[in-house]
């Protein structure tokens, strides 16, 4: 492990001591003592408070409450610059908040009645420690959820072919109004930032990563630092310079995967914080749709990004622009999920929503589904443009001629697709033996595991089984037995999952609900229907009926943390009604047309500068 740099030098990297004497600074420095917390690990909670004022140098952590069934509920991520305990020095109850670490987090440690001294004698360092608790109160009570904003992003690369991916990352961030410093072994990256230091001597040599550290110790103002290295350096050296790091981005092709994946291998044994913080970012070129299989290098990464280098299909999803867009999202915090929901046929309507999206440019970086959220939304985060998808899925579903001569000849026909195996065949056509991690924008499918009675999460392995699980129909199809599971569709506990997409990462969330719109009219009977008028609907009918009704009012279970909502009319149409997918989807245009203004409202507050929308 490297050794720690002294407890002045870390001082100077926390915002709260901007402007402050170098008498004041020693001051400080002489009270605090330097504390590590490896992630995962409690720092505060009722039982066992933490009663002294932490500067937190690098990490972070999560500060949450419990919310139902004990499951943990956010309330906010802190990282650098950030501080823990100010509010406690003024009172003895303490928070029902808890607080544990997401990664390695270095601090200094303050006691209780020493940091209340030094606060009666340092104004301005009060006065800063106040300012940013209060933006912190504002971010954390204000409807718009704010996503951790990483300090130092360190870009490693397996090559030199993309290394000005760096630059292009640089300049982006800079035109957002980001004040940039740069550390790298590369003269045009470090050409691209007013505040640099070269890794490098002046004869070409590794400086050591003590002396760059105590160097870019001045940069406390700096908002971002972009630390930009080649991946096949020493690794103890990597592992050296990416100690302070907040999160890491590796970056390589096809051509380079394997040594990647044993260079990283071998830097998360030595470095084992890392796996927290290292994300993919894979190049795809030429006719790439979907990245290439690895074997086991999502075990030691959290994220996965792709950037179709050379542009592919009509998809805006599979251009070099999009993907890089994506990873700048992503380190302002500000990325965008939705959450498409079951509702068989009517899900057709996601392929509207999806393609005013795309007219609009309104990004998407995650998608979740259930059921026929699942049947649209993989095949569209595979590359596919929605356009297509609406065709394609109106001609494959389109029930054979034999089955219109037969009474509910299209209801006959799905429990045949369903029996028959011909989702499978259908779905392999188009998505092959891809797997979810494969996709250009990560997914999370929905089913339920009857075994256990609970929600399955698919956020990899096999695409086209994904989606088979999750759109398996009870007591229409018969469930799939897999691994001491037995699953069926996922809308029966989750039909629109956009609580899942918090587990992903998405700091606004918009649900798309093809069920909230339910029709009074069933079999030929409305609520004015006389007793002695009225249909007997039958057996086909009333599963349909009930499932409806079930997907209307388990909606609310999964949207709790939904930011904005879409809705589409889809009520005149049967759960059947797949050959209808055009007239479907147009409703899914019309609603997300109705929406835009307010969306494009929404994400202008959530980020002005990335999302400028009048």
């Amino acid at each position: 492990m490297a050794p720690l740099p002294n407890i002045l030098t870390l001082l100077r990297l926390h915002r709260s001591t901007n402007g402050l004497t170098d008498e004041e600074l020693d001051l400080i420095a002489s009270r605090a003592s330097v504390i590590t917390f490896e992630a995962d690990t409690p720092l505060h909670s009722q039982e066992n408070p933490f009663m002294d004022l932490l500067l937190i140098i690098s990490g972070a952590a999560r500060l949450w409450i419990p919310g139902v069934d004990d499951v943990p509920h956010i309330v906010q991520i802190i990282g650098r610059s950030h501080q823990f305990g100010l509010l406690g020095l003024f009172h003895e109850d303490q928070s029902p908040i808890n607080v544990d670490t997401t990664q390695n987090l270095t601090g200094l440690a303050i006691k209780r009645q020493d940091a209340i001294e030094l606060l009666n004698q340092i104004p301005r360092w009060h006065r800063n420690l106040l300012g940013a608790l209060g933006m912190r109160l504002h971010q954390a009570f204000t409807p718009k959820r704010i996503g951790h904003r990483p300090h130092l992003v360190a870009i490693l690369h397996a090559s030199e072919e993309y290394r000005h991916l760096s630059t292009t990352l640089i300049r982006r961030l800079q035109s957002l109004g980001e004040d940039v410093a740069v550390i790298s072994d590369r003269e045009d990256t470090l050409v691209t930032a007013k505040r640099s230091i070269s890794l490098l001597d002046q004869h070409g040599n590794l400086r050591n990563p003590n002396e760059v550290r105590s160097e870019a110790s001045s940069w406390a103002t700096i908002e971002r630092c972009i630390l930009d290295i080649r991946l096949d350096k020493n690794i103890e050296y990597l592992n050296e310079v990416l100690q302070d790091s907040d999160t890491i981005l590796c970056c390589f092709d096809s051509n380079t995967s394997r040594e990647t994946e044993s260079l990283l291998s071998e830097l998360s044994k030595c470095h084992p914080a890392a796996r927290k913080k290292i994300s993919l970012v894979r190049i795809l070129r030429g006719t790439q749709q979907v990245a290439d299989p690895l074997k086991n290098m999502h075990s030691i990464c959290r994220g996965d990004f792709k950037i179709h280098w050379d542009g592919f299909g009509q998809s805006c999803h599979t251009t070099r622009k999009s993907g890089i867009e994506r990873i700048i999202r992503n380190l302002r915090g500000s990325s965008i999920g939705f959450a498409l929901g079951g509702g068989a046929a009517r899900g057709m309507a996601h392929l509207g929503v999806l393609s005013v999206l795309d007219e609009e440019g309104i990004p998407i970086d995650f998608l979740s589904g259930t059921s026929a959220g699942a049947l649209t939304g993989i095949p569209y985060a595979a590359g596919y443009d929605s356009t297509w998808l609406i065709e394609t899925f109106s001609q494959d579903l389109k029930p054979n001629k034999r089955y219109k001569f037969l009474p509910y000849g299209d209801t006959w026909y799905m429990i045949g697709k369903f029996r028959g195996g011909g989702w499978g065949e259908m779905l392999r056509t188009h998505l092959f033996d891809w797997t979810l991690e494969q996709l250009s924008i990560p997914f999370t499918s929905v089913t339920a595991d009857l075994v256990a009675a609970e929600q399955v999460h698919r956020a990899s392995g096999d695409a086209a089984n994904a989606i088979l699980e999750s759109i398996n129909l009870p007591g229409v199809s018969p469930p799939i037995c897999q691994n001491g599971r037995v699953l069926v569709d996922g809308g029966i506990l989750n039909n629109v999952p956009a609580d899942v997409l918090v587990n992903q990462g998405a700091t606004f969330i918009v649900a798309v609900d093809v069920a909230a719109k339910i029709g009074h009219m069933f079999a030929g009977n409305d609520p004015t229907t006389p007793t002695d008028q009225m249909n007997t609907p039958n057996m086909f009918q009333t599963l349909g009926r009930v499932r409806a009704a079930q997907d209307r009012n388990i909606r609310k279970m999964g949207t709790q943390d939904t930011d904005f909502t879409i809705e589409p009319d889809v009520s005149a149409f049967q759960l059947t009604d797949f050959q209808n997918a055009s007239a479907i989807a147009q409703q899914g245009v019309i609603a997300t047309r109705e929406a835009l203004p307010q969306l494009r409202r929404l994400l202008k507050q959530l980020d002005p500068e990335l999302f400028p929308y009048a």
